[in-house]
């Protein structure tokens, strides 16, 4: 929660939400390195899908949050942003 807490200072909440979906995959991933979870291989299949969705997620944001008009204001993070 503080991880998420803080990039909201930073990123918009659309782009900030994607990263919900890797908690799962980080959980299950975690307690098979910590714990000595056994995990099957459609796990590790799973785990490079949402990973690769959140990726491509997160660059499309970043593409298209660029302004066409280069004399357009440029988006401000959310601690800048007036109420």
């Amino acid at each position: 929660f503080a991880f998420y807490a803080h990039a909201l200072k930073f990123w918009p909440v659309s782009q900030v939400f994607l990263f919900n979906n890797l908690i799962p995959a980080s959980t299950m991933a975690f307690s098979w390195l910590l714990m000595d979870e056994k995990v099957t291989d459609t796990f590790w299949i799973a785990l490079t899908m949402v990973a690769a969705a959140v990726v491509a997620g997160r660059s499309n944001a970043q593409v298209s949050g660029q302004p066409s008009d280069p004399e357009a204001p440029a988006i401000l993070p959310a601690a800048e942003r007036k109420a």
